[in-house]
């Protein structure tokens, strides 16, 4: 047959993720080891976020004040344990002098918590990151082999480490 009846043609057909949002609305941590701890009292938490976020996805805040008649901010998170970053993340504040994120977690002014380890490419916005504190490196952050870490419009501050890198250890 001298005449083609047909036309072959190669499409390339692209998949894309939708890219989730979680909003954190609490406050409070909890130590992801407890077992006794509800579900009811992780969700709306950082750690919660942090957790249930898969690759590429979006954290932001709305805390509101428990108390009538106060601000909503400047509010404090503090952190019981460190919260390891393994997914590709964007967290989201609503201002590094209006949320902070703490790892004097019983409020005695001593740093006791190292508050993250990246091991993603993460970028973080809008926030302070305090009182943080790592037995070797990296009181704040500490950016694995395969972390990528991006700050914009935050505070590192009045953070320790033993060995390396009081605030941000890479």
């Amino acid at each position: 047959n001298q005449v083609p009846n047909s036309i072959s043609t190669n499409l390339s057909i692209v998949l894309r993720q939708v890219q989730k949002s979680f909003i954190v609305t609490k406050l409070t941590d909890y130590d992801p080891t407890d077992n006794a701890v509800l579900e009811s009292d992780k969700l709306g938490t950082l750690r919660k976020a942090i957790a249930d976020a898969g690759g590429n996805d979006h954290v932001t805040f709305d805390i509101r004040s428990t108390v009538p008649g106060s601000p909503d901010y400047p509010a404090t998170i503090r952190l019981k344990k460190t919260l390891v970053l393994n997914n590709n993340l964007v967290l989201d504040g609503p201002g590094a002098e209006r949320l902070t994120i703490s790892g004097d977690n019983d409020e005695d002014g001593i740093a006791d918590v190292q508050l993250f380890v990246v091991n993603a490419v993460v970028k973080m916005n809008r926030a302070t990151f305090t009182k943080g504190h790592a037995s070797f490196s990296g009181g704040a952050f500490s950016v694995g082999e395969n972390g990528n870490l991006t700050l914009s419009y935050c505070a590192v501050t009045d953070n320790n480490a033993d060995v390396w890198g009081g605030g941000i250890d890479v």
